[in-house]
């Protein structure tokens, strides 16, 4: 329940801040926290508590959806968001300390996240939240041989609905021709394309209305979202943005985007792919979204 909205809240900054230069990455405590650097920031995400309100009737299952009741908390709490340098080293390193972490607020500052509406209440996600605010900035702490900040917290609070997600069904997996659909005349992305962990991995093929582009060579631009996606995709990754693999269009005027999930999964997951064109003499221009589903 309170492990999802922190992975999302990790994700949200991945997705808005991870390739900025003064960011070195966004991470967890539970995962593979990297070493520090003095000349980018390290952002590492944590819920550090939660308690439930005392009202009339909370200990009751509300209902979710139109039919399904399910046990749920209401919880209130609080988010750590630590943005770190390595001590020593880079005389700058205050100034990309406060950078990064005036991208931290800028990312959390907007009305979808206060509201919740961001995230949305889908049953599987087992959270929805009614209210995310910023709390304070905490001041740098300093070195003890200089007044330079290495450190910096920012602090939300939170108020929401967590609930237990719903053991997924075990089965074989149902093969069937992928579908395709065209969005918005721009893409034509499959749907239901699932990859399986420690499997072979999955080539999708993207086709692009290349119309619109007055006939350079084009790049498909594609990058994993969120701070922990379910597996790495394959590909060139000369001449792209950091993080991201870029592709050519085969004979058929289609790209064969290649992903291969992760080794180890113990549960299911989504991986987002974000897809940009990307020309010689034109800037990249983000065309959609490709979800493939990880199966353990």
């Amino acid at each position: 329940m309170i492990e999802p909205f922190e992975a999302a809240l990790a994700d949200v900054l991945a997705d808005r801040i991870g390739a900025l230069a003064d960011v070195l990455a966004i991470a967890r405590p539970t995962g593979g926290v990297p070493a520090l650097a003095a000349d980018a920031a390290r952002v590492t995400v944590s819920v550090v508590d939660a308690t439930g309100p005392h009202r009339l009737g909370d200990d009751r299952d509300e209902r979710l959806g139109q039919a399904e009741l399910r046990a749920t908390l209401r919880l209130a709490g609080r988010v750590r968001v630590a943005v770190e340098v390595a001590e020593g080293g880079a005389a700058g390193r205050r100034a990309v300390l406060w950078r990064a972490t005036d991208a931290v607020l800028v990312a959390l500052h907007d009305d979808a996240i206060h509201t919740g509406r961001f995230w949305g209440d889908a049953h599987a996600q087992g959270f929805a939240i009614d209210r995310f605010r910023l709390a304070r900035v905490g001041e740098p702490v300093a070195e003890a041989a200089t007044p330079d900040g290495r450190r910096i917290e920012v602090w939300y609070d939170f108020e929401g609905r967590f609930w237990p997600t719903e053991p997924v069904v075990e089965g074989d997996v149902i093969a069937a021709p992928i579908r395709s659909r065209l969005v918005l005349l721009d893409a034509d992305l499959p749907d239901g394309v699932v990859a399986h962990s420690a499997g072979p991995e999955v080539v999708v093929p993207v086709g692009l209305d290349l119309r619109a582009w007055g006939g350079t060579e084009p790049r498909l631009v594609a990058r994993l979202a969120g701070a922990a996606p379910p597996g790495q995709l394959l590909g060139d990754g000369a001449g792209v943005p950091a993080g991201s693999i870029g592709y050519l269009p085969g004979d058929d005027g289609r790209f064969a985007v290649r992903f291969r999930a992760a080794a180890a999964l113990a549960t299911p997951a989504v991986a987002r792919v974000l897809l940009s064109l990307a020309a010689a003499d034109r800037p990249t221009v983000r065309i959609g979204e490709l979800r493939i589903a990880v199966r353990p």
